[in-house]
C-alpha cells in the first residue's frame, strides 16, 4: 500500500473545474480523484517499472494544484508546454530531472508516461516534441500509483 505523505491544501471540485478550463484538459478520473483525495505529495514506495518490466525509476514528488512553485503542477505545465507533446502533462518528477505525465489525448487518455530529458527534442533544431523520449509505465494513473514498490539496498 503506497503511503502519501506532505500534501497540499485539499481541493474542492470546483477548484479543479477552474484548473481544467484554464488549462483546456479533462483529466483523467483516477488522477483527478487523486488529487481532490491527497493533492500531490511524497509516495512511499516509490520506484517503478515500465510496462515492459524493465527497470523504470522512482517519483520523488507527485505534484499538486497548489501555489508553491516548486511542487505546483500548474508551474511544471507552464514550464515544459512546448517541450513536451501538447496533450502530455508532467505530474511528477525523478531524482535526474526526468518527468512523470500523463496523457489528456483522446488516443491514450490516463496512460502514464515516464519523459526522458537526456532524449527530449532539440528545438533550437526545429525538432518538435514527440512519443520519441516518452516510455510507457502504465496504463492509468491507478495502475501507476499500486505499482509501486520500494528497492532493498
Amino acid at each position: 500500500m503506497v503511503e502519501i505523505t506532505g500534501s497540499e491544501t485539499s481541493l474542492t471540485d470546483e477548484t479543479l473545474k477552474k484548473f481544467e478550463e484554464k488549462n483546456s484538459i479533462k483529466l483523467p478520473l483516477e488522477y483527478r480523484n487523486f488529487l481532490l483525495q491527497v493533492n500531490g505529495g511524497y509516495p512511499d514506495p516509490d520506484c517503478f517499472k515500465f510496462h515492459d518490466g524493465s527497470e523504470g525509476s522512482s517519483i520523488d514528488k507527485i505534484f499538486g494544484v497548489c501555489s508553491n512553485k516548486k511542487l505546483s503542477l500548474q508551474a511544471y505545465i507552464d514550464e515544459y508546454h512546448d517541450r513536451m507533446p501538447k496533450h502530455i502533462i508532467p505530474i511528477g518528477r525523478d531524482p535526474g530531472g526526468n518527468y512523470i505525465c500523463i496523457s489528456t489525448a483522446k488516443q491514450d487518455f490516463g496512460k502514464v508516461y515516464f519523459w526522458d530529458h537526456e532524449l527530449e527534442a532539440d528545438l533550437d533544431k526545429g525538432e518538435s516534441p514527440s512519443y520519441e523520449n516518452l516510455t510507457l509505465i502504465s496504463e492509468n494513473f491507478s495502475d501507476f500509483i499500486d505499482s509501486l514498490y520500494e528497492i532493498d539496498i
